[in-house]
């Protein structure tokens, strides 16, 4: 996976990212929230586009993790 320079903060992060749409709950149940995540991981993308609008996408990362 190629990353890149996050700004001026020194992150690498992937040049994909996971939706974080896709994995809140009116969108996926766990089980598949939690694949996807994991899939993600193995790839090496270790950016995900998180929103308020997405409902719990961030528990269900934090859960999935």
């Amino acid at each position: 996976m190629n990353r890149r320079v996050l700004g001026r903060t020194g992150l690498e992060v992937s040049e994909l990212s996971l939706g974080g749409c896709f994995i809140a709950s009116r969108h996926a149940d766990f089980e598949q929230a939690r694949k996807a995540v994991l899939r993600a991981v193995d790839l090496g993308i270790n950016y995900v586009d998180t929103a308020p609008g997405y409902g719990n996408s961030e528990e269900v990362l934090g859960k999935a993790l």
